[in-house]
């Protein structure tokens, strides 16, 4: 490594963990510092270029200057997986909320509170410390105990498309529609399979008289950015080459690589796409402002738990497909239904991207569930919000596939 990049990387070792909080007047503890070091000290030896975290006449302000640096380290090393970042931010909320009295943001409703509770039996807070393998173990079995009972007379087929790709076919009952939906499932790009999310495309199908197409794509970290992408495109293009009008649809990582594969599409001219249904998508934000700092300790999902899924998928920070808010024209994208919930981290992405849209001229039906948190969707038969905000996804996506 260069002199310069020896020097740049004591000085941003020195400033993240010489962090004085001006909210607490106190200077960082062991654990904020234990944290940033190991994280500086992930920098690859390769590296040819400095790490600007901070400028020199930079002000450091409490927690919301960490959030920046760390999203900055992360823009700086596209290659880091910033494992060692998720502690930092989530020590750093937990002391913000200390020192302020602030209780940890949670829905009042028993039932989503309870459905919250079962998860963590399953799928622990801190589960982002574990191996893959272990967090893939817990998912699997989450999944599994919020299993329902398929919908009468719906047929399951599974194949292979673009000749590699595992999908799975959902034919209803009663069909009340030509055109099909294109289902991505979520997982922080690196949980989730077509029997993770079976039930959910089951019921949605069977409420909407639509045929479903949902795909088990590449996953991280065995498979980093474009691979999940690259699939999903694949899939798109197999599908639309049937020629059928088709909806692509998608919840947290998978309401990423939907609004990804829509504007993939529109960039290079390919025609078909008559809907996209964004379910608590992950899709770029500021992980320094906004709902990321608000609900940074959301039951479900935290702020500390998105960087480190950024960091795994290691995306370019510039890329537009994978930060679709980063996108610079919205117009002529297909329209869509977007659906937020109020206790997660992000609310915001999903309220900016339908805000973008219909400033583009696009239609847009957005509603954010007042109670819900991450992954409602599993909590539909125990939660009266969540039973609610399902009914109003299935109506949402009938009307664009034309069957409302």
């Amino acid at each position: 490594m260069s002199g310069r990049n020896q020097t740049a990387k004591a000085s941003a070792a020195t400033m993240l963990s010489g962090i004085a909080l001006k909210k607490f007047q106190r200077p960082c503890t062991r654990p904020l510092r234990t944290a940033a070091m190991l994280a500086i000290t992930r920098v690859s030896t390769a590296a040819e270029r400095p790490l600007r975290l901070f400028g020199p006449d930079a002000r450091v302000d409490g927690e919301a200057a960490v959030f920046s640096a760390c999203d900055r380290l992360r823009r700086a090393l596209p290659h880091f997986v910033v494992r060692e970042l998720a502690p930092m931010i989530s020590w750093l909320e937990r002391e913000r909320r200390m020192d302020s009295k602030l209780p940890k943001p949670m829905p009042t409703e028993a039932g989503i509170v309870a459905f919250h509770g079962r998860c963590e039996a399953f799928y622990p807070a801190d589960a982002v410390n574990a191996s893959v393998a272990q967090q893939r173990q817990w998912y699997d079995a989450l999944c599994a105990a919020f299993d329902a009972s398929s919908p009468a007379g719906l047929t399951r087929q599974d194949e292979l498309l673009a000749g590699r790709i595992r999908v799975r076919r959902y034919r209803p009952a009663q069909i009340a529609t030509e055109t099909q939906v294109f289902y991505i499932h979520g997982g922080g790009f690196v949980v989730g399979s077509l029997d993770s999310h079976d039930a959910i495309c089951a019921e949605l199908a069977h409420g909407t008289g639509a045929e479903f197409v949902a795909i088990e794509y590449r996953l991280a970290p065995e498979h980093i950015w474009p691979a999940a992408l690259e699939d999903c495109y694949a899939v798109l293009e197999a599908l639309l080459a049937e020629g059928r009008p088709l909806v692509v649809a998608g919840d947290s990582a998978g309401g990423n690589l939907a609004a990804g594969v829509a504007l993939k599409a529109k960039a290079v001219g390919l025609s078909g796409i008559v809907g996209q249904v964004l379910i608590y998508p992950l899709l770029g934000g500021d992980l320094a402002s906004g709902s990321f700092v608000e609900m940074a300790e959301a039951p479900g999902l935290s702020t500390a738990d998105v960087a480190y899924y950024r960091g795994i998928l290691q995306a370019p920070p510039d890329e537009l497909f994978a930060h679709p808010l980063k996108a610079g024209d919205f117009a002529g994208l297909p329209p869509a239904y977007i659906s937020a919930a109020h206790f997660d981290p992000l609310r915001d992405d999903a309220r900016q991207y339908a805000a973008r849209l219909i400033e583009a001229g696009v239609d847009v039906t957005f509603r954010e569930e007042p109670q819900m948190i991450h992954a409602w969707l599993r909590a539909r038969h125990m939660s009266p919000g969540a039973r609610e905000g399902f009914a109003h996804l299935v109506h949402g996506l009938a009307r664009l596939v034309g069957s409302a």
